[in-house]
Order: C-alpha cells, then structure tokens, then sequence
C-alpha cells in the first residue's frame, strides 16, 4: 500500500490544531471528532512516527461513490 509523506503525529497535530477531539475506540483506533460541522476521522492504530497509508484518506463522498458502484 502506497504511504503518503504524512506521519501520523503530523495529523494528529493537524486535527487538534482544527479544534478536533481525540479519543480512543475499542479496539485502539484513533478517532477524531470536530462537533460543530459533524465530522468524524477514525485512523486504524498508526504509530506515531508512522506514515499515514493513502488508502485511509478518502472522504465520506468518496466512500459512498465506492459504494454505489460496487452495488450496482
């Protein structure tokens, strides 16, 4: 899987600088919650220095699109 040049504590800086809360899911992954526009990240448990996979960062759109198409 392809890696971006993003690490994991370059992210987590990123979000908690936008004001996101972070918390912990039960089976250890990184979840990201900014309430005022309903956005929800949740990262599986990257380690810090870690750099984030491409296939975790897609949006929600994205996602649904996926869907469709692979439902149709």
């Amino acid at each position: 899987m392809r890696l971006t040049d993003l690490s994991y504590a370059a992210l987590r800086r990123i979000l908690l600088k936008l004001e996101f809360s972070e918390r912990t899911g039960p089976a250890a992954q990184h979840i990201f919650e900014h309430e005022p526009s309903d956005t929800i990240f949740i990262f599986r448990p990257y380690k810090t220095n870690e750099h984030i996979h491409y296939g975790d960062l897609f949006s929600a759109e994205s996602f649904d699109q996926l869907l469709r198409k692979n439902t149709a």
